[in-house]
């Protein structure tokens, strides 16, 4: 008898059928006793398909469970399955902390591997047992879900993000570090093993914390408090990007393929604010669609993102995860970022305009790109007082109440009664004097002295607010419903304005909830924001829309496929929510990196790890905390260019 075998020979075989694994027998013992029969017969992939769910189940964790982890660890091993191994023995030790290895039945990589799984699980968190575990089959990789949390709650969880209570999150089998929040507790801190075939379900047991006196305990630790809504003064968005000074920062957040968040790294998408460095306070910003820019008290103008037309005004079609300033050391009033350009206007009044220039969007009278700032040809005549920019156009108001466009105007988002690109500024016949306009995705509004609104151009989904979707608007048409406005602003799409009062209507694209009326169906006239929110500015993206509210207060509504909401999860909304997840800085020491196993971590702003705590099952990916800092080592999986580390501050 070879040595496996006799090692084998030890545990009593039991003569039951092995099932497959949608006819999974009843009870864990069938199943434990299943897998070990297809494991003494050598059959390795069905004894690793019947253990799991015999050793999940609810059940007294007594010799019989033991040999069955014992099995299901060599029957991985036979596999090449290691990682795996390791994580089920992890598991097994975190269930039963005082199960026994027998080290005489099996062969000695198992009690390796065992061994050290107890090593590595160490003892369990104080806060674990308010976290109590169950295991449900599962199709696919593995799942995670909290559920039964009671109030204003989330879970910030290690490679996945933030998720409500009742969410499923699929995910790869791992260790998972867990921290769940909720309005008036105490948070509670976890850790669990997702395993494949199967979904975690933790109930959080949540306690309040009671009020007790000095004398009997001096020291007591208050309740933390849940992460605040994100507060600013000026707020801006495009794309599926949202960007707001806070204080004296500037803080992004939502999509970041491009690294177009400016904090020094990539990543698919960034639920929470991300600290966008500057060597100066930043006191204007502006969201293109791939890009943003902004204004630092000084009037400096710096640009980070895609570039590789130029957008980003540097002299070179580069792109950049940080903030690049603009050629040229002029000052600037204004900013204005596009879909693949910018415009600024100086203090001197110059209008300049750089990146792409297929449709003339650049206005000096040319198609060529240029990825430095050139002059808008616009009239001698008049001094420009605003600029806007759409998709491939852009406008610019006249201290007279005109206003002229350039640039793309197949859809007549110029607003000159015709559908041809324009290279230099046209006039747009106005009915009365402008005192705003905003350049949306092909189409463009404008609002009157009188407060009336006024749109041109693409009117597919009603953006124009004619009360009528259908064919394009060559010139300016008023907007319908007799509202008197304070201010506008345009996505790709869809149009919002802000009455005198502070309440907020949209017009437009609704397929994802962006206009905020609690529906998704478009509407070419305004419809009223729900929620009785009185606002102070509104900033539209291509699918979402935000808004700043009289108490500082920025609120999302609309998709949230790329976390441009900036509140729970990925779920998109119809009515507005309050950005909640704190700011967090994220640091480039050196190099850039994708970090999507870590991006939202740390976003509630309260948790703390661990030196060299394991990060996931990538190879190498570690980190640990050094002098207060997070470091994170991780191949970079789609670098702008190569580096070595990156930190990121634990608040």
């Amino acid at each position: 008898m070879s040595l496996r075998l006799r090692h084998r020979a030890v545990v009593a075989a039991v003569s039951l059928a092995v099932l497959p694994f949608p006819l999974l027998a009843q009870t864990a013992r069938d199943s434990l006793a299943a897998g070990r029969r297809a494991y003494e017969t050598v059959d390795y992939s069905a004894a690793v398909r019947l253990l799991p769910v015999g050793l999940v189940a609810a059940g007294a964790r007594d010799t019989a469970w033991s040999a069955g982890v014992h099995m299901l660890t060599d029957a991985l091993i036979e596999q090449g399955a290691d990682s795996l191994a390791r994580l089920w023995a992890r598991w097994a030790w975190r269930t039963a902390p005082s199960f026994a290895i027998d080290s005489a039945a099996f062969p000695p990589r198992v009690i390796a591997v065992l061994s050290a799984a107890r090593t590595a699980v160490g003892p369990i968190p104080a806060g674990d047992s308010l976290a109590p575990t169950t295991f449900e089959p599962a199709g696919g990789r593995g799942q995670l879900r909290i559920a039964r949390v009671s109030g204003v709650a989330f879970a910030v969880i290690e490679g996945v993000g933030t998720i409500l209570p009742g969410e499923s999150r699929s995910l790869s089998p791992h260790t998972y570090a867990i921290r769940i929040t909720a309005d008036g507790f105490p948070p509670i801190v976890a850790v669990r093993e997702v395993l494949p075939g199967f979904a975690t379900v933790i109930t959080p047991r949540l306690v309040r914390q009671v009020a007790v006196t000095p004398q009997a305990a001096p020291s007591a630790a208050p309740a933390a408090s849940p992460a605040p809504p994100v507060r600013g003064s000026v707020l801006s968005a495009a794309g599926a990007n949202i960007c707001a000074v806070q204080g004296s920062q500037l803080y992004c957040w939502g999509d970041n393929t491009f690294a177009q968040l400016g904090g020094g790294f990539i990543d698919t998408t960034v639920h929470a604010p991300v600290a966008v460095p500057g060597d100066d306070s930043f006191r204007a910003v502006s969201v293109g669609a791939t890009h943003a820019c902004g204004l630092t008290t000084s009037g400096k103008a710096y640009c980070w993102g895609l570039g590789t037309s130029g957008e980003l005004g540097g002299g070179r079609p580069l792109s950049s995860a940080s903030p690049a300033p603009v050629a040229g050391g002029q000052a600037f009033l204004q900013i204005a970022s596009g879909g693949t350009h910018t415009c600024g206007l100086t203090l001197a009044g110059t209008v300049l305009c750089w990146g792409a220039n297929t449709g003339g969007q650049l206005g000096n009278r040319t198609n060529a790109p240029s990825a430095a700032p050139v002059a808008v040809a616009l009239p001698a005549t008049i001094t420009v007082t605003a600029i806007s920019v759409g998709g491939s156009h852009a406008c610019a108001l006249a201290s007279t109440g005109s206003a002229w466009c350039w640039g793309g105007n197949g859809a007549g988002q110029l607003g000159n009664g015709s559908t041809s690109d324009a290279s230099a500024p046209v006039a747009v016949p106005a009915p009365v004097p402008f005192r705003l306009v905003r350049a949306g995705g092909a189409h463009t509004c404008a609002l009157a002295t009188t407060g009336a609104a006024y749109c041109w151009g693409t009117n597919t989904s009603g953006q124009a607010g004619t009360g009528q979707a259908g064919a394009s608007e060559l010139r300016p048409v008023a907007v319908t419903g007799g509202l008197s406005f304070d201010s506008l602003d345009t996505g790709e799409a869809h149009t919002c304005g802000r009455t005198t009062d502070g309440a907020a209507y949209c017009w437009g694209m609704n397929r994802y909830g962006q206009l905020g009326n609690g529906q998704t169906s478009d509407s070419p006239r305004p419809a009223l924001v729900v929620g009785g929110h009185v606002f102070r500015a509104l900033a539209l993206a291509a699918t979402s829309s935000c808004g700043l509210d009289t108490d500082g207060v920025i609120r999302c509504w609309g998709s949230n496929a790329q976390g441009q909401l900036g509140s729970f999860g990925g779920r998109s909304s119809a009515i507005a929510a309050p950005v909640l997840l704190r700011p967090t800085a994220w640091t480039a020491t050196s190099g850039l990196f994708v970090i999507a196993s870590l991006r939202e971590r740390f976003d509630d702003g309260n948790f703390s790890a661990g030196p060299a705590w394991l990060a996931d099952s990538a190879s190498g990916a570690r980190l640990g905390v050094v002098n207060g800092v997070l470091e994170i080592s991780r191949h970079a999986a789609r670098p702008i260019s190569q580096g070595a580390d990156i930190t990121l501050p634990v608040h």
